[in-house]
């Protein structure tokens, strides 16, 4: 990646304690530039959050990186493409997905289109929401699906932090498959999936273990 990190102009957040409550009470009225560092018990989850805001924002076009797809989150989200709160959405998750979750992949890669979904070893969370003026991102602990657990989100609006993201998005997409091999030739999606396991097993069996030298022991006299 072209940069690791970014630094975004200086400003004063504002604390969310969510203990109690909705996402759209938690986050209470955006304004232009608003920065908001919150923690949930968990009575909310991230697309809560996404709605939230869009209903705030106006149409907006989403980028989601989920470590998961449940049948609940890709149906959520079509049904706020449905409603016109979202104008169109790019998915980037964990290439192990087409096998823990295949039926909601493929669906997803049906209803967004196999090159709007891309997979990646992927552990971060986060949302780029893109509507007018708007360039917000969210970065939370929380996946797609409702979790009840203590959880974190930061939102953002602000260019500079949205553009980062944007880069390293692009560069993945760049680098990456899309899902329209496992929808147009899935035998060749099996295999690939399947040897991408392969080579984690592998990798993990084959990996040099450091011994530890161990002093001669001492013989012992009687």
């Amino acid at each position: 990646m072209s940069r690791h990190t970014t630094r975004a102009a200086a400003r004063k957040p504002e604390f969310r304690l969510a203990a109690l409550g909705t996402a759209k009470e938690a986050i209470g009225t955006l304004d232009p530039g608003v920065r908001i560092v919150g923690v949930t018990k968990g009575q909310f989850g991230l697309l809560e959050i996404i709605r939230a805001i869009v209903e705030q924002t106006g149409p907006a076009h989403l980028v989601l990186a989920t470590w998961g797809l449940g049948k609940d989150d890709v149906e959520h989200v079509e049904a706020m493409v449905e409603r016109g709160d979202v104008t169109g959405v790019e998915i980037l998750t964990d290439r192990s997905v087409p096998t823990r979750h295949n039926d909601q992949f493929i669906a997803a890669c049906r209803l967004f289109g196999g090159e709007n979904v891309w997979l990646t070893r992927l552990h971060a969370k986060f949302v780029m929401i893109r509507a007018g003026n708007w360039r917000i991102v969210i970065r939370s602990s929380m996946n797609l699906n409702a979790n009840p657990r203590l959880e974190q989100f930061d939102i953002d609006d602000d260019e500079a932090i949205f553009n980062f993201y944007q880069e390293i998005v692009d560069e993945l997409k760049r680098d990456l498959s899309s899902g329209e091999l496992y929808i147009n030739r899935p035998e060749a999606a099996k295999r690939n999936t399947e040897q991408v396991f392969r080579d984690i097993f592998t990798e993990k069996k084959t990996k040099k273990r450091t011994s530890v030298k161990r002093p001669p022991r001492r013989r012992r006299w009687s």
